[in-house]
């Protein structure tokens, strides 16, 4: 890419382009057989500059390949630890529980049986999933009620 960029700024006129300047190699830092096959390719003054190409990427990938293989495992990074930002809450002294926390629901919080009666239900989205039950022939049992006296008034505390 810089070789083809370095013929078209400096030598056609391109004046703006969108490039990844980091990756960028400048013109002198291009080995003098990787320049050639380059110019060869850009200008296409051989019938074989792609097969020369090709064949120096592999042997670039294959270099490449070999760095790796050689180069010793990268320590592990170390974190600085920083401190725990503070909060009021923070420095409340711990209260240890003594019993469950209190449910959240009304029902459950004054101790009311579910109904579990789901035949009565008329909601529309409901009625509608209900018609296209896999058994519309059968009415199923969706009902699952319980009376309201099956367990003490103090159940479950």
């Amino acid at each position: 890419h810089g070789v083809f960029l370095h013929h078209c700024i400096l030598e056609s006129g391109m004046d703006v382009g969108i490039v990844n300047s980091h990756e960028m190699l400048a013109l002198e830092d291009i080995e003098p057989e990787l320049l050639k096959a380059s110019e060869d390719l850009i200008f296409n003054k051989t019938p074989d500059a792609t097969d020369n190409m090709l064949d120096l990427t592999k042997k670039e990938r294959a270099a490449k390949e070999a760095r790796k293989r050689e180069a010793a495992p990268k320590p592990p990074k170390i974190y600085k630890k920083l401190p725990r930002v503070q909060f009021s809450y923070d420095k409340l002294p711990p209260k240890p529980a003594v019993e469950p926390p209190l449910p959240v629901s009304d029902a459950a919080r004054n101790h009311i049986p579910n109904h579990y009666k789901y035949s009565t239900i008329t909601n529309e989205t409901i009625t509608k999933i209900r018609a296209n039950s896999t058994i519309p022939q059968q009415q199923p049992n969706i009902d699952y009620q319980q009376e309201h006296d099956i367990y003490p008034k103090e159940f479950p505390y």
